[in-house]
């Protein structure tokens, strides 16, 4: 009974966008891209864009290279590589473990305004040096009307 209730208060976040793929089988390789359709309808304000990585405890590293496109609404493409770090310098998971899997959430752009209106394809192809990361279950994309000071 207690469970059902603390999942009901920890997920009243409300978020503008919020959009998880899931990996088959936890292996992601270099032909799956996982690609976020992101709308943004206004230009005027700040955001925070979040990126939560699923993976299960056993995954062999500290982080998943990627390489992030951005299309704009224009069409205009920007790459880039990323590391996404699951793990301190120390090697112990960031973020919340329960049972094989953990949960780290990063603030991925923080207070980021976007330039135009419209659907930005957002696009995380696996980039390591090899073709199969086993382990990576699932990432989501997260989108919030920026505060403040963004949570970490």
């Amino acid at each position: 009974m207690l469970l059902p209730l603390l999942a009901l208060f920890t997920s009243c976040q409300d978020y503008l966008y919020e959009e998880e793929q899931a990996i088959k089988e936890a292996v992601w390789t270099y032909a799956e891209p996982l690609e976020f359709t992101l709308p943004i309808t206004d230009t005027t304000v700040a955001y925070n864009l979040y990126l939560e990585i699923n993976h299960k405890q056993d995954y062999e590293f500290e982080n998943v290279y990627s390489l992030l496109k951005v299309e704009m609404p224009d069409g205009k493409l920007n790459e880039r590589q990323v590391s996404l770090e699951l793990a301190s310098p120390k090697g112990k998971w960031e973020g919340k473990c329960q049972g094989e899997f953990c949960q780290r959430r990063l603030i991925f752009m923080p207070n980021i305004k976007f330039d135009q209106l419209g659907n930005y394809k957002i696009e995380f192809q696996q980039y390591s040096r090899q073709d199969s990361l086993t382990g990576i279950a699932s990432l989501k994309l997260l989108l919030e009307t920026a505060k403040a000071a963004p949570e970490s």
